[in-house]
């Protein structure tokens, strides 16, 4: 991994992005921090590597009434696999001179008390090592924050290609899919793109080989979270099967068009 080389090694968060990469002892953490560095990190951005804490009880059955009871003694919190964790990924984010931070939270629930952190830090991105299995505790928060992250989650398992939906066999909607607004949009951002129009098939499944048919790097997917429309459960089949990285925005997110639409 070469080194980037911020201007400040403390700079000022506020002057960039704050980005947030929940942390535990698998693999597929290292590889979203590896592929974040490699194509999304800028020099000005600051990296929150956040590790939830969730509480044990030494015991299955609890009797509340009983004269012995002690909280302290039933809940317990394993801070030890929490520092090493973080000790990790401290030592990774100096290697590569990144700016960063740590946050370790002790809550039950992991998709909120990440969620509730980036609403406190205003962050601008959650960026999610994910296995697409539940044997890891990120594992299953995933489904959780793209239905309720107000802000994209990335999700991890040269050119953009739209696809256009309007072909693909939908019996809820109907796609008005506009190729001129889109060519319009990319030329206006100075970016290269290609129309791709699938004639059949199951839109998860064609999405996921369009993607490997033309090896790309990256998902974006525009998240409305609602079941009549097409994509809600293409969006969650993707992050699940993906191999490559998904990024998903959620309605709330605002940004200034390069073209207007209208």
């Amino acid at each position: 991994m070469k080194p980037a080389q911020p201007e400040e090694r403390q700079c000022n968060s506020q002057l960039g992005r704050k980005i947030i990469i929940p942390v535990d002892n698998s693999d597929n953490v290292h590889d979203a921090f590896d592929w974040f560095f490699k194509y999304g990190y800028r020099k000005t951005d600051h990296i929150i590597f956040t590790h939830v804490v969730q509480p044990t009880f030494a015991h299955e059955v609890i009797n509340l009434e009983g004269s012995l009871y002690n909280p302290k003694e039933e809940v317990k919190l394993n801070f030890d696999e929490a520092h090493k964790i973080e000790a990790t990924y401290k030592k990774l984010a100096n290697e590569a001179h990144v700016n960063f931070s740590t946050k370790c939270l002790a809550e039950c629930d992991i998709g909120e008390a990440i969620l509730e952190l980036a609403d406190k830090e205003k962050a601008n991105l959650i960026v999610v090592g994910y296995s697409g299995v539940h044997h890891t505790p990120l594992g299953e928060v995933a489904h959780y924050l793209v239905v309720e992250s107000k802000i994209p989650p990335t999700f991890l398992q040269d050119s953009i290609s739209f696809v256009n939906p309007a072909n693909i066999p939908n019996e809820e909607v109907k796609v008005n899919f506009d190729e001129a607004k889109y060519k319009k949009i990319a030329e206006k951002a100075l970016v290269n793109c290609r129309i791709t129009t699938p004639s059949s098939g199951d839109a998860g499944e064609t999405i996921i080989l369009l993607a490997a048919l033309e090896s790309a790097n990256m998902m974006m997917l525009g998240c409305t979270r609602t079941h009549l429309t097409s994509f809600f459960e293409v969006t969650h089949y993707l992050v699940k099967e993906s191999k490559i990285p998904v990024l998903v925005v959620p309605p709330e997110v605002k940004t200034k068009s390069p073209v207007k639409t209208t």
